[in-house]
């Protein structure tokens, strides 16, 4: 499997679908949210890429769930799953929200967002409820009892944009 921006040549796509047999896709909701949280590295808009690539996906019908990340003030959250739910067979989407916007930074002013994600996540939930999918996020999982929080310890290998090999999204730097 792979966890991947969904930004590649046919080539790749052929490559993937021969080769692979699941994805994780990041894509965070409708274009205009895609292209202003994950541009291309030209600084270019990426969600048209993706797009394409997961309509090949699906006609395909390859196995694949989406990996978002919503940002303060969450406003756009249930549109966005709507919009995945409208334009891609995803069967599941894990949302995480991201309170701080800055890249390896992991304080966040709590008095502004929490309130706001827990509303939006449930609006969205019930959006993806009524279009038959899963909408889920990590810290909250009710009636699930599990010794690790996730396994990226013991089933993943991240290649970090600058190259390095580590086992958890959650390592920023290399200290």
């Amino acid at each position: 499997s792979l966890t991947t921006n969904a930004v590649w040549s046919e080539r790749q796509g052929d490559w993937i679908l021969e080769h692979l047999n699941g994805l994780t896709v990041s894509m965070d909701g409708a274009p205009e949210t895609q292209d202003r949280q994950r541009p291309t590295a030209s600084g270019r808009g990426s969600s048209a890429a993706v797009l394409r690539n997961l309509e090949r996906l699906d006609g395909a019908h390859f196995p694949y769930g989406i990996g978002m990340t919503a940002l303060p003030p969450f406003d756009s959250l249930a549109e966005d799953v709507r919009f995945l739910c409208e334009h891609t067979a995803c069967a599941s989407i894990q949302v995480e929200p991201a309170f701080n916007r800055e890249r390896g930074r992991h304080d966040y002013d709590r008095s502004r967002s929490d309130e706001g994600f827990a509303g939006a996540f449930m609006a969205a939930y019930e959006i993806a409820r009524a279009a038959g999918r899963r909408l889920h996020y990590s810290g909250a999982n009710p009636g699930k009892a599990a010794a690790l929080f996730c396994f990226a310890p013991v089933n993943s290998l991240i290649v970090r944009a600058g190259g390095e090999l580590v086992s958890c999204y959650e390592v920023t730097s290399a200290d």
